[in-house]
C-alpha cells in the first residue's frame, strides 16, 4: 500500500512543465501567482498523504479470522480509511493533472504573448525608422526653405539695383534735358555774334567804318584764355555708369600720377565690366608740362587677343585753348603704318556748373571730339564735360561702329 501511495504522488508529481519567456512583466507575475497557488495545494495535498501513510504504517498487523472482534472491527475500519485516502489521492492526482494542463495552456499563453511582444518589437523598429526618414525629410525641407529664403534675397537686391539705375536714368535725362537748354542759350549766344559780326563786316564794307567817315565800331572783346590746369584729372579712381546697348555697363577709371622735374607722367586706365565679359579695357598715357597736356599713347585691348597701341604725342590742352577754338594732332599705330588716328577737339563753352550722381561740379569746360582711324577702332564723335578740380565727369559720344549713342556719367571718385 505505502508503495502504491508514493508512486501516485510521484506520477502525479511528474507531469512535464514547460515555461516560456514572457516578454510581458506583468503577466509573468499573474502566471507566478498562479503557480504558487497551485505548489502550494500540492504542498498540502502531499502533507495530507504522508499522514494516512503514517497512520496506516502505525495499523495493527494480524487477525483476519475473526478470532478477535476488536482487530475485525479495526481492520475493517483501516480498510474503509486506506479506500478513502486512495479516493482522496486519485482526486488529488486528477487536481495535479488538471493543474499540469492549465500551466501547460499558460505556457502557450506565454509563447503568444512572447510572440506578440516580438512583432511588436519589429512594428517599433519599423516605426523608428519612419521617424528617422522623417526627420531627415524635415531636414531637407528646411534646406530647401533656406535655399528659397536666400533666392528671394537675391531677387529683391536684384529689383533695389534695377530701381537704382532706374534712378540714375532719370537724372541722366534731367542732365540731359538741361544740357540741351544750355546748348539753346550758346546756339543763341552764337547767333547772336554771327549777327553783331555780320552787322560789323557791312559797315565797313559800306565804308561807314574807319576811313569812311562813319562811326568806327568798336573792336570784339579778346576771348580770355583758359587756364588748362585746372582740369588735370586729380583723382585716384572714378566710377562711371555706362549706359548702352551692350552687356559692359560699368566703367572703372584708375588714374595714377608720377611727378619729375620738369613735368607729370599721368596714367589713366579703363576698365569696362558687365554681365557677359569680353569687354574693352583701355591703358592711356599722358604728359603734363607748364605749357600743355598732352597724349603719348592709347593701348585699347578690344578683347584678350586684340591689342592696339598709338603712340604719337599729340597735345589735348595748352595755354592757347579759348572758346570756340579748333585743335588737333595725328597718331599712328605702333607696328601697322596703315593704322592711324585723327583726333580734332573744339572748345565749345565754359559751362557755370553741372550735376552727376557724383555730385554737383562748376567752372566746367565742355569740348568736342572728333576721332577718325583708320584701322580696326570706329570712328567716333563725342562731348566731354571736364570741371575744375576733378576732370571728366560726363561723356556722351556715337560709337559709329556699333551706331549707338553712348553715355557715361561720374557716379564716385576717391
Amino acid at each position: 500500500m505505502k508503495t502504491m501511495i508514493t508512486a501516485i504522488i510521484t506520477l502525479g508529481l511528474a507531469s512535464p512543465i514547460v515555461f516560456a519567456d514572457d516578454a510581458t512583466e506583468d503577466y509573468n507575475s499573474k502566471v507566478f501567482s498562479k503557480f504558487y497557488s497551485i505548489k502550494t495545494q500540492i504542498d498540502t495535498n502531499t502533507a495530507n498523504i504522508e499522514a494516512l501513510t503514517t497512520q496506516v504504517q502505525n495499523l495493527p498487523t494480524g487477525g483476519g479470522t475473526g478470532t478477535t472482534p476488536s482487530n475485525d472491527a479495526q481492520v475493517q475500519s483501516n480498510t474503509t480509511a486506506i479506500t478513502n485516502l486512495t479516493t482522496q489521492v486519485q482526486t488529488n492526482t486528477g487536481n495535479i493533472s488538471g493543474n499540469a494542463a492549465q500551466i501547460q495552456a499558460n505556457t502557450g499563453n506565454i509563447n503568444s504573448v512572447s510572440a506578440e511582444a516580438q512583432a511588436n518589437t519589429a512594428l517599433n523598429a519599423t516605426q523608428a525608422t519612419q521617424i528617422q526618414a522623417n526627420a531627415a525629410n524635415d531636414a531637407n525641407q528646411d534646406t530647401q526653405i533656406q535655399a528659397n529664403t536666400t533666392a528671394v534675397t537675391g531677387v529683391t537686391t536684384t529689383t533695389q539695383t534695377l530701381q537704382g539705375s532706374v534712378d540714375s536714368l532719370t537724372t541722366q535725362v534731367s542732365t540731359m534735358q538741361s544740357d540741351v537748354n544750355v546748348q539753346g542759350t550758346q546756339v543763341q549766344t552764337n547767333t547772336d555774334t554771327i549777327t553783331s559780326n555780320t552787322a560789323r563786316i557791312t559797315a565797313l564794307e559800306s565804308g561807314s567804318g574807319t576811313g569812311g567817315g562813319g562811326t568806327t565800331l568798336p573792336p570784339p572783346e579778346p576771348t580770355p584764355a583758359i587756364d588748362f590746369n585746372l582740369y588735370i584729372p586729380n583723382a585716384t579712381t572714378k566710377d562711371f555708369r555706362l549706359f548702352a546697348n551692350g552687356a559692359c555697363d560699368t566703367i572703372a577709371q584708375t588714374i595714377t600720377r608720377v611727378d619729375n622735374a620738369a613735368s607729370s607722367d599721368i596714367t589713366v586706365t579703363e576698365t569696362l565690366t558687365g554681365l557677359l565679359g569680353d569687354c574693352t579695357s583701355y591703358d592711356h598715357a599722358y604728359v603734363l608740362t607748364a605749357d600743355s597736356f598732352s597724349v603719348t599713347s592709347y593701348h585699347d585691348t578690344i578683347v584678350p587677343s586684340q591689342t592696339v597701341v598709338y603712340e604719337t604725342p599729340g597735345v589735348l590742352l595748352n595755354n592757347t585753348m579759348e572758346v570756340g577754338k579748333t585743335f588737333g594732332f595725328a597718331e599712328a599705330g605702333v607696328g601697322n603704318p596703315l593704322a592711324g588716328t585723327i583726333q580734332k577737339n573744339t572748345i565749345l563753352s565754359i559751362e557755370p556748373s553741372i550735376t552727376v550722381p557724383a555730385g554737383t561740379f562748376t567752372n566746367c569746360l565742355k569740348m568736342q571730339s572728333t576721332i577718325t582711324s583708320s584701322f580696326i577702332i570706329p570712328n567716333t564723335e563725342q562731348v566731354s564735360w571736364l570741371c575744375e578740380g576733378i576732370g571728366e565727369v560726363k561723356r556722351m559720344y556715337m560709337d559709329k561702329g556699333a551706331n549707338e549713342m553712348r553715355t557715361m556719367i561720374l557716379r564716385s571718385f576717391t
